[in-house]
């Protein structure tokens, strides 16, 4: 998506002592808001899927670019079929035959995606959240800890520590401005910050699912606090949901990152890739995790140290005179012998990683460009935590 921050917009602009800025803006039949900092970093989000438009991220000279995938207009927005950006759910990812058992009921789901010729319910199929109009509850420059979320908006920022924060995930993602990627466990000044959450730009937006929606059982109202941080360039992404009964949920952002300026244009082949896991989730023709943890140790699944991602793919039509193959993903053995068949299940990388040791980071993204993203999370479900 081609627009840029906006000094002054409708709605207004409320800046910080931080530097950092929210400004809200209309854009086509939704309400947006860029958040900002005194770095040069600007993230764009919309009520539409509760969207992530724009991430606008500054290398070492200051020079801004876009590293994700996105569309040119509101109404290419509306047709995008990729889950571009969006907040997926009630459940990202898929249920196999859209079936499922809870507290000694079956329920039954709209199947959507068939892999393999396995129907399944993916991303809460059309009725998903990612395709809903959310609202926005609120946004602003934050002072004092992280911004509450709550109905009651602005009047309630300041209740953060009192905020019940069961149910929640938290993720972040910090984009670094250097030739040289710092190691994952250099998240945690960023995660510091996060923690605090002083003079952090944030938006909150917030959906109501009845009883019954899309066939899951349980009235939820979920919520995702968006917070750009004003020091590291980190961007908090924190999910809420509670529930009138038990229920499956699995919010999650559903953003396509491309670190080269150009993402529309650029493949993603010379990118290096760092997975700090030991271990992944075979999965089976319908790409249902078979149930086995598997080594990633002699497999193409193995990122522990960073790897470049055309070791075990290419564009097809690098290799292609406009056949079956042209601009498809071409999964390959770097070795020369044949290529792995959980790369052939999934046409590419698709798959679910068991994280080694979380106290050290996790993830790490770096193309041949001088930005990187170093990638953190958090579960708050009675004390588990982890990054991934």
């Amino acid at each position: 998506a081609g627009s840029q921050p906006m000094a002054n917009a409708e709605g207004g602009t409320e800046k910080g002592a931080s530097g950092c800025a929210a400004v809200e803006e209309a854009y086509g039949g939704a309400r947006s808001v860029w958040l900002q900092n005194a770095s040069g970093m600007a993230v764009r989000v919309m009520e539409l899927g509760a969207t992530i438009v724009n991430i606008l991220a500054p290398n070492r000279n200051g020079v801004r670019s876009e590293v994700t995938l996105g569309c040119d207009t509101f109404a290419e927005w509306q047709e995008q079929g990729a889950s571009l950006g969006c907040v997926v759910g009630r459940y990202g990812n898929r249920i196999a035959r859209g079936q499922f058992s809870l507290g000694g009921e079956s329920y039954t789901l709209t199947c959507n995606n068939s892999p393999g010729g396995v129907p399944c319910h993916l991303h809460g199929a059309e009725s998903g959240f990612g395709k809903r109009m959310w609202s926005l509850e609120d946004c602003g420059v934050h002072r004092e800890g992280a911004p509450a979320v709550s109905g009651e908006g602005r009047d309630k920022r300041r209740e953060a520590t009192e905020h019940k924060r069961d149910g929640s995930t938290h993720a972040h993602a910090h984009l670094e401005s250097t030739s040289e990627c710092r190691s994952a466990s250099a998240c945690a000044e960023s995660e510091r910050e996060w923690a605090a959450g002083d003079g952090c730009a944030y938006a909150i937006f917030s959906l109501e699912s009845a009883d019954g929606d899309g066939g899951y059982p349980g009235h939820v109202l979920a919520r995702v606090r968006y917070s750009l941080y004003p020091h590291t360039n980190a961007l908090a992404v924190e999910f809420f949901a509670d529930a009138s009964r038990p229920t499956p949920i699995n919010l999650t952002n559903h953003a396509y990152f491309n670190l080269c300026g150009e993402p529309s244009r650029t493949p993603v082949y010379d990118h290096r890739v760092c997975v700090l896991a030991s271990h992944f989730l075979p999965v089976d023709s319908g790409m249902i995790p078979t149930g086995e943890y598997k080594a990633v140790e002699g497999t193409p699944m193995d990122f522990r140290t960073p790897t470049l991602l055309k070791r075990h793919l290419r564009r097809g039509a690098e290799e292609s005179d406009g056949g079956e193959e042209q601009g498809k993903v071409v999964v390959q053995a770097g070795d020369g012998t044949e290529a792995d068949e959980q790369l052939r299940l999934g046409s590419g990388y698709d798959h679910t990683f068991v994280v080694c040791h979380p106290e050290q980071g996790v993830a790490r993204l770096s193309p041949p460009a001088d930005i990187c993203l170093d990638c953190g999370a958090k579960c708050a479900d009675g004390g588990q935590q982890a990054n991934v």
